[in-house]
């Protein structure tokens, strides 16, 4: 098992996200945002220095529409890639025994009810935020130490599974596979950032108020999925969704983001 972290595998890319944005837009990266648990933002500028910054704060800066900013949202769930040397009883027929995977987390959140994995496709309703899985091909103790390279990293959107109670995995054949078997039985696309960007599938830079109001909307499902979730479900005894089936969600109790949420502030040059 490595020793790798997700969290590690996040910390290892973002810079290069951040470079191949400023290479494609002309803009400058100022500071790189991700949600605190205890509330709040954790603000890293371009040199890496840290500070911290309340939520509300941010959304005061936001509604002031500051001059030449621009804003990236992504939802990036980060996945180590685990080498595997024999086969075993998840692994897709006619596979070979060396080959390569990660397992998707539905483990139910107690405040929220959901699942990683869940709370990923009911996120993928938005609009102008990308709902990704980050894949790190970090094969190697020298890949883990080296500068980060984008060729390391795959993007695949997530897929609905089957509610079976059963381990669900994403399996690739060998380290360059674009079409990795979601679930050990459909592919899928899995292209790099830089092949995303080629294709137009990266999302674009947004403005202060559009980012604002994308913040709010995600915030607004926090509190409303923690709030009514399990007694909802309980009494209807079916998966309700809040993005375009729920026109009165209740009053918000709490605000929160996912913490696979990254917000990326550029201004233009």
């Amino acid at each position: 098992m490595s020793s790798v972290s997700e969290a590690f595998v996040g910390n290892h890319f973002y810079p290069a996200l951040a470079a191949l944005y400023e290479r494609q837009t002309g803009a400058r990266l100022l500071r790189l945002l991700r949600p605190l648990e205890t509330g709040g933002w954790l603000c890293k500028d371009r040199h890496g220095r840290p500070s911290r910054m309340e939520g509300e704060t941010l959304l005061f800066e936001l509604s002031k529409r500051p001059a030449g900013r621009r804003y990236l949202c992504l939802i990036l769930q980060m996945k180590l890639i685990e080498k595997r040397v024999r086969r075993g009883p998840y692994t897709p027929e006619g596979y070979p025994s060396e080959h390569y995977r990660f397992e998707l987390d539905l483990r139910p959140d107690p405040d929220t009810g959901l699942s990683e994995q869940e709370l990923l496709i009911e996120l993928g309703a938005l609009d102008q935020a990308a709902v990704l899985y980050g894949c790190g091909m970090l094969l190697s103790p020298d890949r883990v130490s080296e500068a980060p390279d984008l060729r390391d990293l795959r993007l695949i959107r997530p897929q609905p599974l089957p509610a079976d109670g059963e381990r669900h995995f994403v399996f690739f054949s060998h380290p360059e596979d674009r079409r990795p078997l979601w679930d050990g039985r459909q592919p899928v696309d899995a292209g790099t950032p830089l092949e995303w960007m080629a294709a137009g599938s990266m999302p674009e830079l947004i403005g202060a108020e559009e980012t604002g109001a994308l913040l709010r909307e995600i915030s607004r499902f926090y509190a409303w999925q923690t709030a009514t979730y399990r007694e909802r479900q309980l009494a209807s005894g079916e998966q309700l969704s809040f993005f375009g089936h729920e026109p009165d969600p209740p009053p918000i109790r709490q605000a929160a983001l996912p913490d696979s949420l990254m917000l990326f502030e550029f201004v233009e040059r």
